[in-house]
């Protein structure tokens, strides 16, 4: 089965034709005929989908299809010609513009990053339904569709793992964590969820939260100035993360459990979604 078919099954409410490419493990949660019901009742809803998300993680690739009002969406999971994961739902639209920073930021590092979650809908970022997380961004790097090397078992085969991480825009760093054990892959510390992490404040109630980073990298102090692409630290694996990536976020208090998340306006008036490649060290 072509997967350009889809989009054309979709738009047309072709139950049938979607339901055979389920996979077994998939077909074996609902029958066709409970899976029609919720279909037809979705599509009525909902306007014709346009494929705005393609991305591919090893062996899987991953296509979100958004509606041309924004109201609904649908996350498929395809493994070789196979469904093995699908997601429709109706969408959440906050008013972001409410909610945007003052300043204009740069992604945290030197490198070319793939957005692993981001953008103003839960398909595109599953930060995205918690309000002092809304518009924070994981960044993962990817070669040939992979975040690792070997086996991907240990945190030095990742290729993110101990690369650079700048300060995002001036600032005054006001808070450092810096002795949190990375993990091993797979496992995670909720207890302390942000791991290894850097607060900077760089404007009346605006402040950067960079999380996740590499025991005892950071080589800033609390009350330090930092200028937009000083090194601060290194990516790491730190809190509740399963693999090392970057999360970054801008909110309106010092303290993330008392936030609210700000949408970014990046240089260059970049808009980051779920599967962009963004590079860092930006013109300002």
């Amino acid at each position: 089965m072509n997967k350009t078919n889809f989009g054309d099954y979709l738009n047309k409410s072709k139950s049938r034709k979607i339901y055979k490419i389920f996979d077994q493990n998939l077909k074996r949660e609902f029958s066709y005929w409970q899976f029609r019901k919720l279909f037809k009742s979705y599509t009525r809803q909902s306007d014709v989908h346009e494929l705005k998300v393609c991305t591919q993680n090893d062996d899987t690739m991953e296509q979100i299809w958004i509606d041309k009002a924004n109201q609904f969406g649908v996350a498929v999971t395809w493994k070789d010609n196979s469904i093995i994961g699908f997601v429709m739902r109706p969408l959440i639209n906050y008013d972001a513009i409410k909610n945007e920073t003052t300043l204009k930021y740069a992604v945290p590092t030197t490198d070319c990053y793939e957005v692993f979650w981001g953008g103003d809908n839960e398909l595109y970022n599953y930060h995205y339904l918690y309000p002092h997380q809304r518009y924070a961004i994981d960044l993962v790097i990817k070669e040939n569709h992979k975040t690792y090397k070997n086996q991907g078992k240990v945190n030095t085969d990742y290729f993110c793992f101990g690369k650079d991480i700048i300060a995002p825009a001036n600032g005054t760093v006001e808070k450092v964590v810096n002795g949190v054990q990375d993990n091993s892959i797979g496992s995670t510390n909720e207890s302390q969820f942000l791991g290894n992490y850097i607060v900077i404040k760089h404007a009346e109630n605006e402040y950067s939260l960079i999380a996740h980073l590499q025991q005892y990298s950071i080589i800033v102090n609390e009350g330090q100035n930092v200028k937009y692409g000083d090194f601060l630290g290194k990516v790491g694996n730190s809190g509740n993360s399963t693999e090392p990536h970057i999360h970054f976020q801008v909110m309106n208090d010092k303290n993330i459990e008392a936030c609210t998340s700000l949408k970014i306006r990046f240089l260059n008036n970049l808009e980051l979604i779920k599967g962009d490649v963004v590079c860092g060290l930006q013109d300002e």
